[in-house]
C-alpha cells in the first residue's frame, strides 16, 4: 500500500495493526514527490532478508530489519518494482500448491 498522504512516523503502527488485523505481510510506503519511505511487518516471511536483497539489487535507496519487521527508502518510479520482485521471491519459497502462495494484485492508492 502506498500514498501521499500517509506521515512517515505512523506507518509502522499502521502495518503492525493491519497485520494483526488481517494476518497477512504488509508494506506501508509513504511517498513524497521523488521519495517513498516504507515499513514492512509479517509474521511468517522474513521481509528483513527480503528487504535487504531488494536493497542490493538496486531497487531501494535503503533498506533493513528483522525476520518480523523492516523499513526501506525507495523511489517512487521502483514501487511496482520493488513489488514484482518481493511476489516472485515469495512464491520461489513456498509451496505454491498450498494456501501459502501470496499473490500482489493491486497498490491502492487512497487519493483516488
Amino acid at each position: 500500500m502506498e500514498s501521499y498522504e500517509w506521515h512517515p512516523g505512523v506507518i509502522g503502527i499502521v502495518a503492525s495493526r493491519l497485520l494483526d488485523e488481517f494476518q497477512k505481510p504488509i508494506i506501508i510506503i509513504s511517498k513524497n514527490d521523488k521519495l517513498g519511505v516504507g515499513s514492512a511487518r509479517s509474521n511468517n516471511i522474513d521481509l528483513g532478508s527480503l528487504i535487504i536483497s531488494a536493497k542490493e539489487e538496486g531497487i531501494l535507496i535503503k533498506g533493513g530489519g528483522h525476520r518480523f519487521a523492516a523499513g526501506l527508502k525507495i523511489e517512487n518510479s521502483k514501487i511496482k518494482l520493488l513489488s514484482n520482485y518481493i511476489e516472485k521471491k515469495i512464491n520461489l519459497n513456498f509451496d505454491i500448491s498450498c494456501d501459502n502462495k501470496i499473490i500482489s494484485d493491486s497498490i491502492l492508492f487512497l487519493e483516488e
